[in-house]
Parts: structure tokens; sequence; C-alpha cells
């Protein structure tokens, strides 16, 4: 049977340009045309591509920007397939055709040509439930504000490697405390820290902490900054000092402003975010998995959607960029390349971070982490692999409980996930941590790992 695909090469400021190609001919039907942004231009498409035509159409596009969002949401609704491909598939397969030209012409036609050359390598689009798609949005854009967060950080660390080298270590894990930040917004010129004293600077630090402040905290901040004041000393009585303290100051306090404000949007998101996650994931089935707390749980819900779009669990691990490459031939099989860096960043994040605390609690991931580890493998590497399994297992859990989709089940004790020791007896959590323990620590890694 006859069959009509249309590449759309997609505009962010212009118009669309679409060629259709007919499959049972293997011709492209007339000229390809341009539409634009409208509702009207995109009636314009659908005449055109099924004018004379009462067969199956469908439509491939690359996610440019958000245009794709409203042309996809058009054409589904109208009851048409629309297959959205990554542009570096596109990018290879337009070289491959026409390597020293580039047109939107002919990447419309690359495009319409896709799906006939490489059927098993697209599928079909589906668009998530609006709370799964504003779940994914709160998700991203706290991950945005938790990036621009510790950027800030350090920047705010270089300043004081230029002006107090060892200041920042003298607050040791406590960085970026009440008490820390207090002092940042006052004394950022080491002058000022020796002309105030270590009376006075004690008094100013327990004012501004929450309870009493380390005993030695003190005495740390004054000696690094003596040590500022004796490397600047000699540059400041000339007028030569690398840096002017009152700017560096405003800088600082700027800063501070801007991470403070970022902070606050932080926990606005947080809310928003459990909110829709209480409704998209009543049960909180994903919350059973170790690693996967309050913060990863509904990033997962709201990037992966519908997890039945997924053919298995191999096409699901390797949609969240955790497979390995692979380089085979008849006599070479080479083992242990990087996994892709092409993949959804948050998810590759999310479970890695999971699966640092999955091994310690869950003795099945401890066993993968540790064998691996046994045969030589670097520590990034064992948590990849064991990053991969629990997606898997993600995966798993989703697709029975209907996450993310239409089937969603309520009543969802029986379908949680538990650990189990290793005869397959259920335990809970603290019970997984002393057989971890027990099984896998020595006495000296015990207290690190």
């Amino acid at each position: 049977m006859s069959k009509r695909v249309v590449g759309i090469d997609l505009a962010i400021t212009g118009s669309h340009r679409a060629a259709v190609y007919d499959s049972g001919s293997m011709v492209f039907v007339g000229k390809s045309f341009a539409f634009n942004r409208s509702y009207e231009g995109f009636m314009l498409l659908l005449n055109k591509a099924t004018s004379g035509f009462s067969g199956e159409v469908s439509f491939v596009m690359e996610p440019t920007s958000g245009s794709w969002k409203p042309l996809s949401a058009f054409l589904m609704a109208k009851g048409y397939t629309v297959y959205l491909v990554k542009p570096q598939k596109v990018y290879d397969f337009r070289k491959f055709l026409k390597k020293h030209t580039k047109s939107d012409r002919i990447d419309a036609q690359t495009l319409a040509k896709l799906p006939i050359i490489d059927p098993e390598g697209i599928y079909p689009l589906t668009l998530p439930k609006t709370d799964i798609v504003a779940l994914d949005r709160y998700c991203r854009q706290r991950e945005r504000i938790m990036r621009s967060i510790s950027a800030r950080k350090v920047r705010i660390q270089a300043f004081f490697t230029a002006v107090n080298p060892l200041l920042m270590e003298c607050f040791g894990e406590h960085k970026y405390t009440r008490c820390c930040r207090a002092f940042l917004r006052c004394y950022v010129d080491p002058f000022k820290v020796v002309k105030l004293g270590v009376k006075r600077l004690a008094t100013f630090l327990a004012k501004h902490a929450f309870g009493t402040p380390e005993a030695l905290l003190t005495v740390r901040i004054y000696k690094a900054s003596q040590s500022a004041v004796n490397i600047f000393r000699q540059a400041k009585a000339v007028n030569a000092l690398p840096f002017s303290p009152e700017q560096f100051q405003e800088e600082i306090n700027i800063e501070l402003d801007l991470m403070e404000y970022e902070e606050k949007k932080v926990k606005y998101l947080d809310g928003k975010i459990e909110a829709l996650y209480q409704r998209v994931d009543p049960g909180k089935v994903l919350r059973s998995i170790p690693g996967i707390g309050p913060v990863i749980a509904p990033s997962i819900i709201g990037v992966t959607g519908n997890p039945e779009r997924f053919a298995n669990i191999r096409a699901y691990k390797a949609f969240c960029g955790l497979v390995p490459r692979k380089k085979q031939s008849a006599t070479l099989d080479i083992k242990g390349l990087r996994i892709t860096k092409s993949s959804q960043r948050i998810l590759k994040k999310g479970y890695c971070l999971a699966a640092e605390t999955a091994r310690r609690y869950d003795p099945e991931a401890a066993c993968l982490y540790h064998r691996l580890k046994a045969r030589g493998r670097h520590h990034n590497q064992a948590i990849c692999a064991v990053a991969s399994n629990l997606a898997g297992r993600t995966y798993s859990v989703m697709k029975r409980t209907g996450l993310g989709t239409d089937k969603l089940l309520y009543n969802t004790a029986h379908l949680r996930y538990v650990i189990r020791n290793f005869e397959g007896k259920d335990i809970n959590l603290k019970q997984g941590r002393t057989l971890v323990v027990e099984r896998f620590l020595t006495k000296n890694n015990r207290e690190s790992a």
C-alpha cells in the first residue's frame, strides 16, 4: 500500500518548509513548499500533503527549539502519525545524500526519506499528559537554577582564592551557612579582619550563627586573614594591590543576593513539584526504590513520560544515556568504552546519584558494584553499571503501575519495589545496609562507604 511521508524542516522565526514523498512510486510529489506558523499555514500543509491521496500520511520533523510542539499537537489531534527524529541522525543522512550542499529544501527531503531508509530507527511521537509536561518543565527549571547556584558558589570561591586564599577552607563542610554568608558580606578584605581582632570576630560569628559556632573557627579565620595580610602588605604600601576590596565586596554581595533569590525559587519549585508528583504517583512507588527520593523521582516521571513509548528496557536505557558504545568486528571486540553523551542529562545524573545510594543499601546493587570493582573497573564505570541496572528496574516498576500513562493504578502497595537478601527474603533498608557492610566492606573502608 502506498504511503506518503512529509518531511518538515522547522523554523524558529521564518516559515517552515515541507517536502512530500510517495513511498510507492519513490518520488517526491511536486516541489517542496513553505508554510507559515499559523493555523492557516498548518491547514495549507495538510491540504497539500493529502491532496488527491486517500492512503496513510505521516509527518517527520526535528525537535527544533519549541516550534515542533504546536505543529505536532495539531497533526496528532487530527489522527496523523508524527515522528520526531534526532538532529544528529538527520545530519549524518543529509551528509550522505548531499555532502556539500545544505538548504531548507534538502533538509525537508532528507526528513521525508528517513522513515523509508531507517524504519527501525525512528519511533512515533507520543505526547504526555498535561501534568507530566508540567512536572517535566518544573524539574528542568529546578535543575537549571541549581546549576546556576553551583556556578555562583564556584565564582565566590574563585574571588577568595585571589584575595584570601585560605579563608574558604576554614569553614570546611559548612560553607555558605548563615554564619559564613554573614562573614562574606562584610569581610572580603583580610586587612579588615585582622584589624577587627580575634575577640570581636568571635562575637560577630556568634551573633550570626545558628547555635554556638565551632570553637576553633575564629582562630582559623584570623590566621588565614593574617597570612593574606602578610602576602599583600608590601603591595598595599605602594598602592599595587591586585584587587579592589570595595569592588570585590560589592561583587560578592551581588552574587550572594542572586544566589539567595535563586534558593527561594528552588523552594517554591519544590512545592510545585511535590504537588504534581502526588497526583501522578499517588502511591509514591518510585520512592520505594533505594536512592530515588523527592528530587529524583519527579524528574524521572517528568522526563520519561509514557514508558510504553519505549520498545523495551534497552531502549529506555539508551534514552537515559546509560548504554556503553560498541566496537566489534570479526577479530576485535573492545570492552569498557564510554557511554554516549547523546542523552537526557537530567536522567543520567539522577540515576548515577541514585546508584551511589543504592549500592549502600541494596545487596543486589552492592553485589554488582563490588563485582565490577574486583575486576579492576573504575568507580565511575561501576556506578554507571549500577545506574543502568537501576534504570531498567525503574522502567519495569513504571510499566507495572502505569506511571505516566492513562492506566495508572492507585492500589500499588503490592507493586512497590522491595529489596531482598541473597536468599530472596524481603528486608528493609536498615537490614540491607547491615548486610552490605558485613558482606562487602572491610573494617578499613566502612566509614567512607
